[in-house]
């Protein structure tokens, strides 16, 4: 009886030493998710959402990077940031600006239809493909980033937050 049981307990230590070496290994090979929140006034929901991607690695256990682009916000929302920053260093504010010397065709689209809504998302993956471009050369990202561009300013990019 008392084999039996030091066999079960033998077993589940086992258990327990295999998980603990496969999630060690785990953490190695990840990537760095690195969150880029672009917008202006958010002082609403800017704590909410930065808090969601924390708790989401603190789930997951997969590092991550959280940058917030201000692009000319007169509310509190750098302020908000600013504060989460101090707490954790993951957290970080650029302030941008007015975008300069946007792409051909980024803007006001006047576009009609499907093919006109296809135009659109294809000139919204130009702008954004400029968009990141721009941060890695002011060293905001980096190559080694698993980089998700979220523009708080249109309702349908927040799909790609873990809310």
């Amino acid at each position: 009886m008392v084999s039996l049981f030091m066999a079960i307990v033998l077993c589940y230590a086992l258990s327990a030493l295999a998980v603990l070496v496969m999630r060690s290994v785990g953490r190695k090979r990840r990537e760095v998710r690195h969150y880029v929140l672009r917008g202006d006034n958010h002082e609403l929901h800017m704590e909410g959402y930065i808090r969601a991607i924390r708790w989401f690695s603190l789930a997951t256990g997969a590092p991550v990077k959280i940058t917030v682009v201000d692009e000319g916000s007169t509310d509190q929302t750098a302020a908000i940031v600013q504060k989460l920053a101090r707490e954790d260093q993951s957290i970080r504010l650029h302030r941008a600006g007015q975008a300069q010397g946007q792409p051909d065709g980024a803007g006001d689209f006047g576009l009609a239809g499907e093919a006109g809504m296809a135009q659109a998302a294809e000139l919204n993956d130009i702008q954004a493909c400029w968009y990141l471009g721009r941060l890695r050369a002011e060293g905001i990202i980096s190559g080694n980033e698993q980089t998700v561009l979220v523009d708080l300013r249109r309702p349908e990019q927040l799909v790609k937050l873990p809310l």
